[in-house]
């Protein structure tokens, strides 16, 4: 499940593939963030569904300053996050 827009949630199917690499840009374009998938870096599919992020802030929710990305992952099995690299567009 997918939390979004003031506590609803979604669900929505995983990609069918993500090996060993998986690459994940976030674009927070006017506070609606939109992010892209691809297992190469190459091909890329844009997420059926953006994200509306103008409410996760210290006014609306209290306790912290800005949104922030991060790293999670759920479910059985294991997960290693290497090279992980952020950088703010220009």
């Amino acid at each position: 499940m997918l939390e979004y827009g003031k506590g609803e949630t979604t669900a929505f199917k995983k990609p069918a593939y993500i090996g060993t690499h998986y690459f994940l840009p976030l674009r927070n374009n006017h506070q609606v963030l939109t992010l892209w998938y691809s297992p190469d870096g190459k091909h890329w599919t844009k997420h059926w569904m953006q994200f509306e992020v103008s409410g996760y802030n210290h006014n609306v929710a209290g306790g912290f300053l800005s949104l922030r990305p991060a790293l999670f992952a759920a479910g059985s099995g294991e997960v290693r996050f290497r090279n992980f690299t952020y950088k703010a567009l220009p």
